[in-house]
């Protein structure tokens, strides 16, 4: 049986590229731990934020961050959330790299949910 790694801080912020309609999805776990994925901005409010609110609300969901040759799933189970990062490389050979890491889901990764929800919200409310 796999071994959750324990979550005692959990932060999911957007950090915008300039001049891009391209943002970075930032996942800080435990002040030391960062998830940086490429993702389309006109899709957070569409994608992210709706899975997030099934998530927090205790359904389990995949959430696919592809981007390119970046093959990225995040998966989130009742009880731990597991992240995925595959990377194909199709000039040399038909080669794919994957990773996974797996985390405990807890309510610092809801609460974490939460916070990213709400200041999406506000963000998008001030653009209004």
């Amino acid at each position: 049986m796999s071994s959750y790694l324990p979550v005692k801080n959990f932060e999911v912020s957007i950090e915008k590229i300039e001049d891009s309609t391209i943002v970075y999805l930032v996942f800080k776990i435990n002040d030391f731990n960062y998830f940086r994925f490429p993702y389309y901005g006109e899709n957070v409010q569409t994608d992210l934020v709706d899975n997030f609110k099934h998530i927090v609300n205790g359904k389990e969901k995949t959430i696919d961050l592809n981007f390119n040759l970046n093959y990225n799933l995040i998966m989130f189970q009742k009880d731990h959330f597991m992240i995925s990062l595959m990377n194909e490389n199709n000039e040399i050979m038909k080669l794919i790299q994957e990773f996974r890491i797996i985390f405990e889901n807890n309510a610092i990764v809801r609460n974490g949910l939460r916070k990213f929800i709400d200041d999406n919200n506000k963000r998008r409310l001030r653009k209004m």
